[in-house]
């Protein structure tokens, strides 16, 4: 996947407000991940904390669900 120049500066704003701590995020495997707040508080975590597979496994799973369940209002709406 190219990444384009705006793409980079996404990135880059997103990960200024990581250091800001205006974006919530979690260390996985070295890394750091954003997540929304309310996926971290639902999973028990702190943003900033090192957290285990399973528990990264848990938290994509549930933004995952926050989304499809997202987009299913998005279209229900649209076809009021």
């Amino acid at each position: 996947m190219e990444i384009t120049p705006e793409m980079a500066r996404l990135l880059m704003d997103q990960e200024r407000r990581m250091d800001s701590g205006e974006q919530p995020f979690v260390m996985f495997q070295g890394h750091r991940l954003a997540f929304m707040q309310d996926v971290l508080n639902e999973c028990g975590v702190k943003s900033g904390e090192t957290i285990p597979h399973a528990v990264w496994i848990a938290m994509l799973q549930l933004t995952l669900r926050k989304l499809q369940a997202q987009i299913a209002a998005e279209k229900f709406s649209e076809g009021d």
